[in-house]
């Protein structure tokens, strides 16, 4: 497993549920891709939440995170050659499931990889990604950061399960705009 440096203290959704009935662990893995100029990345906005977080998602339980990284990076913005992949850092979060009627809480490590894409070709978003508007979109990171420090406040963002996707994605766009060790 990797080991990865951790960016900021855990993030703990509000009013998480403490009397849950079950733990769940949740890995993801997401993409900081640079233009040639480096002063846009590649961004996942989505039309129905309104908002950019970086491509990437869930590790399934048969890959490793690299695996998982360039599958996601495939699905959601049609990266096909994907190479200098070196570790940002990971994020922590502990939040309330998503489903409202669940009683779960998740724990989800979010690892955090500067990638170079070659290639790309066409995504193949699933059906969940389809009816949220998903597109890959080049911007500033100081506009996504402005845009989703508005977005995080809206009535979508304030739903359980959700309320701590728009702090972590800000975290480290504000780590980006603060400067990128290039040696990492």
């Amino acid at each position: 497993m990797i080991k990865m440096k951790k960016i900021s203290e855990i993030i703990i959704e509000d009013n998480l549920n403490k009397e849950y009935t079950e733990l769940r662990v949740r890995k993801t893995a997401r993409g900081i891709i640079f233009n040639n100029n480096r002063d846009k990345i590649l961004m996942v906005f989505s039309k129905h939440y309104n908002d950019y977080t970086f491509p990437g998602g869930g590790i399934r339980d048969d890959e490793d995170i690299i695996e998982g990284l360039k599958r996601e990076l495939s699905e959601e913005i049609g990266a096909l050659e994907i190479t200098n992949i070196r570790e940002f850092g990971q994020l922590e979060e502990l939040k309330n499931s998503y489903k409202h009627q669940s009683t779960n809480i998740y724990h989800q490590i979010s690892y955090y990889f500067l990638v170079d894409v070659i290639r790309f070709g066409k995504p193949n978003l699933i059906e969940a990604e389809i009816r949220q508007g998903l597109t890959a979109v080049w911007v500033e990171p100081e506009v996504a950061l402005k845009h989703n420090m508005i977005a995080i406040d809206d009535e979508l963002h304030q739903k359980q399960g959700i309320k701590t996707a728009l702090i972590r994605e800000n975290i480290i766009l504000e780590k980006i705009l603060g400067g990128i060790d290039e040696k990492v």
